[in-house]
């Protein structure tokens, strides 16, 4: 194979990778990438469910699947974490839904407090964000903060006696 050749096939895998970790180019929306990378991790919960194994394998496959994504695509926008990559937002998303009834009003309550916790990032979030290198920390922080979202939510569903 010819060095053009080469270098047009690796243009194509960039743009595959810079395509998954964007979230199909939804990160490079001029305002608020990670608002709407998150909600585009509302996708996965409805299309895969929120209950049962199924779901939490899935999650575990695709968090798992992203930190080569993640990292690769920081190396080609040049930031580890650019704001381009939302990926992390979208598995931290649907983890804040796992195992929630997917209402409106669940929906809504996880994005908020999904958003909260990952502007502000109390620990653990903003700890694992600044120690932990590279794509495992891009997620890493994104899914504490999905964490911590998906225990407030269960907390209000039952404060508020509803599951749905």
């Amino acid at each position: 194979m010819d060095r053009e050749k080469r270098a047009e096939g690796s243009g194509e895998m960039n743009r595959i990778w810079i395509a998954l970790a964007s979230g199909l180019y939804v990160g490079f929306v001029p305002w608020a990438p990670g608002t709407f990378g998150s909600l585009l991790g509302i996708v996965p919960a409805l299309l895969i469910g929120t209950e049962g194994p199924l779901p939490a394998m899935a999650l575990v496959l695709a968090s798992s699947a992203s930190i080569p994504v993640i990292s690769h695509a920081g190396r080609l926008l040049g930031c580890t974490d650019a704001s381009a990559i939302v990926l992390d937002e979208i598995l931290g998303m649907w983890l804040s839904m796992l195992y929630i009834p997917p209402s409106p009003l669940n929906i809504t309550v996880a994005f908020l407090l999904f958003r909260f916790f990952d502007i502000l990032k109390p620990f653990p979030v903003g700890w694992l964000e600044r120690h932990v290198p590279g794509g495992a920390g891009v997620l890493l922080d994104d899914l504490a903060a999905g964490l911590l979202a998906n225990i407030c939510t269960t907390a209000f569903i039952y404060m508020v006696g509803g599951h749905g």
